[in-house]
């Protein structure tokens, strides 16, 4: 039996244009020259569709291939700036892209949904002009985003949020606490925006509280931008001040809930991220024991009251009060209704 040494060749269906791509950026990323077994290993292809792919990024985009005798493909010294001409996707980019484009017309709908179909339109131009194309077994329509008790956020809030936060002015509204129903008048330096399970909020410091305050955008009232430049907050100063706390009614921890769930959710919650700073272990029984730095119990409440008879609040007591407060008013309510 004759033993072949031949290079691997392989039958991958990619478009020519594809494969220029694709040695193009093979080329950008090395220093030095790229052989042609390695090319060919790389773009997956035989050695004359390798040549074909160099001679047509030469001839048709005057790419500065040079061949090395001996050593193999580069570009010339003193053209690594060259680029492609005009936007260039590979079909797997395209796809990623549609892929997002379908992702974020479900994230929040209402907000920005104007700016978003301009950017779906030139995405559209873009598919049409091209001559690559994504798979035509490309599933678009198999992925998903399903929100969760997401509020409805009028889009000119976010908007005015947004712009006041690039263009680093000022941020004036009413605010309506959601705890109390009580209303105030906010002058704020906004910092940034936050995407949090859901929902929008927006991280600034309060110029007449002198303190750093998260708002959920969908409280926020009569919106204008002010003349005032907003003053800016240190990164780490932010994320130091309302980071250290369990979700968003974040801010310096000033207790650790230790939370033991059955066995029917150890698995589950042990997979989850509470917390950058948590601890967590599988008890001997197989239980598991979460360990969270939080500064509010509003939302570490809600999320241990979501787990119901799998969880048992072990310290603090008086993180264990509230459990036992919320549980046994719930229970008196249903009692009532007999």
């Amino acid at each position: 039996m004759r033993e072949n040494n031949s290079p691997t060749t392989h039958s991958r269906p990619v478009s020519t244009l594809d494969n220029i791509y694709r040695l193009d950026q093979i080329l950008k990323s090395r220093r030095y020259p790229v052989s042609e077994l390695t090319l060919m290993d790389e773009l997956e292809c035989s050695r004359s569709t390798l040549f074909r792919t160099i001679e047509m990024l030469r001839d048709r985009f005057e790419a500065p291939v040079e061949n090395r005798r001996g050593q193999g493909y580069v570009y010339a010294d003193g053209n690594e700036d060259f680029e492609l001409p005009g936007t260039w996707f590979r079909a797997q980019e395209i796809e990623a892209l549609l892929v997002m484009d379908n992702l974020i017309s479900r994230l929040q709908p209402g907000v920005l949904d104007d700016r978003v179909a301009a950017l779906r339109e030139k995405l559209a131009a873009l598919l049409d002009k091209s001559t690559i194309k994504p798979s035509p077994r490309f599933p678009r329509k198999r992925f998903r985003v399903l929100p969760s008790h997401a509020r409805r956020l009028p889009s000119r809030t976010f908007e005015l949020a947004a712009q006041s936060l690039i263009e680093r002015r000022q941020l004036r509204f009413r605010y309506r606490n959601r705890s109390d129903g009580v209303e105030s008048i906010r002058e704020t330096s906004p910092q940034r925006l936050v995407y949090y399970k859901d929902h929008w909020y927006l991280d600034a410091w309060d110029e007449r509280k002198n303190a750093l305050r998260t708002f959920a955008l969908d409280r926020l009232r009569d919106v204008t931008i002010a003349s005032e430049a907003a003053r800016d907050v240190d990164a780490k100063v932010l994320d130091d001040a309302l980071m250290p706390g369990y979700g968003i009614f974040a801010g310096e921890a000033k207790a650790w809930a230790r939370l033991i769930f059955s066995k029917e959710r150890a698995e589950w919650v042990s997979e989850e991220s509470w917390h950058p700073d948590q601890q967590g272990r599988f008890l001997d029984d197989g239980r598991y024991e979460l360990v969270v730095p939080y500064a509010d119990s509003r939302e570490l409440l809600g999320e241990i009251l979501r787990h119901a008879q799998h969880v048992r609040v072990d310290s603090p007591e008086a993180l264990v009060r509230e459990v036992t407060e919320a549980l046994q008013a719930t229970s008196m309510l249903y009692q009532s209704n007999k």
